[in-house]
């Protein structure tokens, strides 16, 4: 399990250096806090992407994993998009809180543009790595 882990951490963890170095470089963004600390807290995030794919990839059928991936991606971003999460009914909270993505997509904002880490969203980070964690040794 760790040798599947390792090579897409360090090469999520490449892609989050790379999306700083052009929003600071190329975009002109200015950071409220440290890029280290941006990158660092990152890594929670690209291990809990990483357990939800490799759970997603435990399923039979590569369809069903590409549509479940597709999902997974599409709806926190439709959603942060377009409302709140706290306007959805509860059993849909609990759904999209579940996905990495939707507990993102609020993170990295608070934390690069107020310089305020959202440390109930690291908690729920932990929480989604150790469930998907117990799902696939299950």
């Amino acid at each position: 399990l760790l040798s599947k882990i390792c090579p897409y951490f360090a090469l999520g963890l490449f892609e989050v250096l790379i999306m700083v170095i052009f929003g600071f470089w190329l975009f002109k963004i200015n950071f409220a806090i440290n890029v280290f600390a941006i990158i660092g807290l990152s890594m929670f995030f690209v291990l809990a992407t990483i357990m939800l794919g490799l759970v997603f990839s435990m399923l039979k059928s590569q369809i069903a994993t590409i549509l479940l991936d597709m999902i997974t991606i599409l709806l926190p971003l439709f959603v942060s998009v377009m409302t709140y999460v706290e306007a959805f009914p509860f059993v849909m909270q609990i759904v999209l809180y579940a996905l990495p993505l939707t507990c993102f997509i609020p993170f990295l904002n608070s934390l690069m543009f107020n310089g305020v880490v959202l440390w109930q969203y690291i908690g729920l980070f932990a929480i989604q790595i150790i469930v998907y964690y117990i799902i696939l040794i299950i």
